[in-house]
């Protein structure tokens, strides 16, 4: 299974980045919706690996980073939500 490493790093570090704005107060809830319609659209086009192959790594990823995140914060709400808006396939 070949993957974008770098791609879905970059992808990571942008969702946490909106997770932390909601820990700040900031309503970023239709951000997060926008960037994942971006990220999969991304992986749709991609031709070196396979769209769903990404997905699931980046998804895979975002499960252990919600792992260390307390339950009860704005942060794992946020990071919970972001999972969920991801569909199974692209």
């Amino acid at each position: 299974m070949k993957v974008e490493e770098g791609l879905i790093n970059q992808y990571i570090s942008e969702l946490r980045s909106l997770a932390v704005k909601i820990e700040c107060g900031e309503d970023v809830y239709k951000d997060i919706d926008k960037c994942v319609i971006k990220i999969c659209d991304h992986f749709s086009i991609l031709k070196g690996s396979d769209p769903n192959d990404n997905l699931k790594s980046l998804k895979g990823r975002l499960k252990i980073i919600l792992d260390t995140y307390a339950k009860p914060s704005k942060m794992y709400e946020a990071l919970k939500y972001t999972l969920l808006k991801f569909p199974e396939s692209i």
